[in-house]
């Protein structure tokens, strides 16, 4: 009888999934996968997400609320084909997003010194990066180590949960309203055989979240970095 385990193997901007199968004593060919699990299309379902561009799509998935650092969230690439979508770069937080909270009467909360970090590269910063990470073994032209690949009809959670109140200055309760757009860079290779980059933004994700009195900092608490 064939199985075939899938496990999110989460790590820090990572992208990576596993994917494994058993095998029987008379098939050892792998089933391709066709449509998702009732109970992850439901999780996916759950989450505020953006259109889908090139077979992916952004999604935003809040934490259930705590009596300390809510509200979190975290940042999922969604591939919405039946092929695997290789190549996708590991661009560090702070350098792949535009981020824009609403306060409840519509005006953008001031940023605190780590929000204000956070913007997005220019096309040749994100090659100088590319270019400065990538490793080349013997010669060869080939990325490793800094992109990976997400899986058919799958999620990638590339973010550890990242703190509004670590972000925005955050002044009164109610529901607020967060912006967030991603940009991405792929790999591929041109006629020639050699790696280029595919650039491009996902489109944006708008989200309702609601904060409470108890999600509000004391004023004269230090904000720290966001997860990245």
């Amino acid at each position: 009888m064939r199985t075939i385990i899938l496990s999110i193997i989460i790590s820090l901007g990572s992208l990576v999934i596993g994917i494994t199968a058993g095998q029987s004593a008379t098939n050892t060919i792998v089933e391709p996968i066709t449509k998702r699990d009732p109970d992850l299309q439901k999780m996916i379902d759950s989450w505020a997400k953006g259109a889908e561009t090139n077979g992916i799509v952004c999604a935003i998935d809040f934490a259930p609320s705590s009596r300390k650092g809510s509200p979190i969230f975290y940042v999922n690439l969604i591939n919405e084909t039946t092929n695997f979508i290789r190549g996708l770069l590991r661009i560090p937080f702070d350098g792949h997003a535009n981020i824009e909270l609403l306060d409840p009467k519509g005006k953008p909360a001031p940023k605190t010194d780590a929000g204000k970090k956070v913007g997005a590269w220019t096309d040749q910063q994100i090659k100088d990066w590319f270019e400065n990470h990538r490793e080349k073994p013997f010669g060869e032209k080939k990325p490793r180590g800094i992109a990976d690949i997400l899986f058919p009809l799958w999620p990638a959670t590339i973010s550890n949960g990242i703190n509004l109140a670590q972000m925005f200055q955050l002044k009164q309760a109610g529901e607020y309203t967060l912006h967030f757009q991603m940009r991405v860079a792929q790999t591929k290779l041109n006629t020639s055989g050699e790696t280029e980059l595919n650039i491009f933004w996902l489109p944006e994700v708008i989200a309702k979240v609601q904060v409470r009195p108890e999600d509000i900092p004391p004023e004269n608490v230090q904000t720290n970095s966001p997860a990245n």
